[in-house]
């Protein structure tokens, strides 16, 4: 699976093909929102924000947090139904990030924009590696069972 995104370091994000249909579809939504997150911050071009981008950011990142533990959660029980070896380490990264995510909506409430532009690149870090490092290596395993 290969997604051409605006807003990332180099201007393309290429995530990989994880075996499973729905968490590649999943992977692209977050993607998404790490693109607009980032079209945002860019808009603002170093300035600091109006109430209205402040607004933007706080739905934008709340809609990502309710995602990313619907995302996590539905990962998190099919590694679970299947008996996946790694399910340890996936809750592990998944823990770390919802707690970057949390860091990250409290620095928005409140009103710190100095923190933007590294969040934006602490998304882009996380999202490509855990994807195509930590959910890459469940392909497999998953190919195996049967599962598509």
């Amino acid at each position: 699976m290969t997604s051409r995104t605006g807003g990332s370091p180099d201007d393309t994000c290429l995530l990989k093909d994880v075996g499973v249909a729905e968490f590649n579809k999943q992977h692209l939504r977050l993607a998404s929102y790490v693109v607009e997150y980032a079209q945002v911050v860019e808009k603002l071009d170093g300035g600091a924000p109006e109430v209205a981008d402040w607004r933007h950011l706080q739905a934008l990142v709340g809609r990502m947090k309710r995602f990313v533990v619907e995302h996590f959660d539905h990962e998190e029980k099919m590694l679970t139904e299947h008996g996946y070896p790694g399910l340890e380490g996936q809750k592990k990264e998944h823990g770390k990030f919802k707690k970057q995510l949390a860091s990250f909506a409290a620095d928005i409430d409140d009103r710190n924009h100095k923190s933007l532009v590294k969040y934006s690149k602490v998304m882009w870090t996380w999202l490509f590696d855990h994807i195509n490092r930590h959910d890459f290596q469940y392909r497999d395993f998953f190919i195996e069972k049967g599962v598509r």
